[in-house]
């Protein structure tokens, strides 16, 4: 007679530490015929199989299980884990569900007509694939303003704009307003008493009247 599934939760690092304690006496000591993992669409299920040493042929210990949710977690790749024990006419199965981190889909580059689309990818972390995180979102718009500060448009605005689709993906659109190039009409120098203004200017790369 099949057994009922034995259920448990893990949403954070710290629950999952109690998660183990929740298996079924009478499971703990049991060998397992079999672990899945349920869930996966960006990370190949044989990477996180690697992970989990829980696995056919040992005993199912509550430990271990700990250990096995704390080290798919530790991959960065998820925000939840469900995992369910259960007994079979084939004997014990072990099933991970996961539910992966969004991931980045399509980035479209708008309003950049003084700077290079290729420049302005390789400078932000936004990459068809990768986890996606907030910080990725404000990380990329930092870079993105640092790069058109080098070529002298301090006066550069960008919007980002995401939207999640049904495949776990989020869609990323960043808009950009160049502005004008700064022009730089004076330099100034205070306090060089020992150092003419002319032998400073000729050592500096901005000069006066230029494009900056």
């Amino acid at each position: 007679m099949v057994k009922k599934a034995h259920i448990f939760f893990a949403a954070l690092i710290g629950v999952a530490l109690l998660v183990a304690a929740s298996l079924s006496s009478a499971q703990v000591g049991e060998n397992i015929q079999s672990v899945k993992v349920i869930g996966n669409k960006r990370i190949d299920e044989s990477t996180i199989l690697y992970y989990i040493k829980s696995k056919p042929g040992t005993l199912l210990s509550k430990r271990q299980i700990r250990e096995d949710i704390e080290q798919i977690y530790s991959l960065g790749q998820f925000k939840d884990i469900r995992v369910e024990t259960r007994n079979t006419l084939k004997g014990l199965v072990v099933e991970f569900y996961v539910e992966e981190i969004s991931s980045v889909g399509d980035v479209e580059i708008l309003g950049n007509d003084k700077v290079d689309t290729n420049d302005i990818r390789e400078k932000i972390g936004l990459k068809r694939g990768a986890a996606f995180n907030e910080h990725l979102i404000h990380e990329s718009n930092e870079e993105i303003l640092k790069l058109y500060r080098e070529k002298g448009y301090f006066f550069a605005q960008t919007n980002i704009d995401t939207q999640s689709n049904k495949e776990n993906l989020v869609n990323i659109t960043i808009r950009i307003k160049e502005g004008e190039k700064v022009k730089i009409e004076k330099i100034r120098f205070s306090g060089n008493k020992a150092i003419p203004d002319k032998d400073l200017r000729n050592q500096m790369e901005t000069q006066e009247k230029n494009w900056y």
